[in-house]
């Protein structure tokens, strides 16, 4: 934390296990510094969006990881029958959590879908790289972006994928239409 001459106060770096206690501490500075008073803060205790009871979850699912949304990305599966396809036939994630982080969790790039939403370039690079097409497809129909823009993107994705392999890779073609 850094406070200027100014008195603006600046957080900087952290993880996000630890993002609420750290805001915590950048409003206590600052109601220090401006002299706000010294309420104690009240957020501690506060349930952040997606919580759900450990007794709620079931982690035989994948989809736990959504909490209290998985209620919704089930809808988006029942609403269309191609919501409901693996993305990759080895591995559970669905379309339908592809468009949902895309509509909900600003997910703009393929990059941002198989890295750090369904975290598939982890679990098994080679998947995801056979996966990157049709995750591009899907982003730039929900987008509204040009083919153009879906090419690049697979393009991208893979050059960077590439560097998660410890053998030299090309992609498959994965028909799931």
């Amino acid at each position: 934390m850094i406070t200027s001459p100014t008195g603006l106060v600046s957080i900087i770096g952290g993880k996000w296990t630890t993002y609420r206690k750290m805001a915590e501490d950048t409003v206590n500075e600052a109601m220090k510094i401006h002299r706000l008073g010294n309420t104690p803060s009240k957020t501690e205790h506060l349930s952040i969006h997606g919580n759900v009871k450990p007794e709620q979850v079931d982690r035989t699912n994948h989809l736990y990881v959504y909490g209290s949304d998985i209620p919704a990305i089930k809808a988006l599966q029942d609403s269309n029958p191609r919501y409901a396809q693996k993305i990759h036939p080895d591995h559970p994630f669905t379309v339908a959590e592809v468009v949902w982080a895309a509509r909900n969790e600003m997910a703009e790039t393929v990059e941002d879908i198989l890295a750090r939403r369904v975290r598939l370039l982890f679990l098994d690079a080679r998947a995801a790289i056979d996966s990157a097409h049709y995750v591009a497809k899907i982003i730039a129909e929900e987008k509204g972006h040009p083919e153009e823009w879906a090419q690049k993107q697979e393009s991208e994705f893979i050059d960077l994928a590439r560097g998660y392999l410890l053998t030299p890779y090309s992609p498959k073609v994965i028909n799931l239409n």
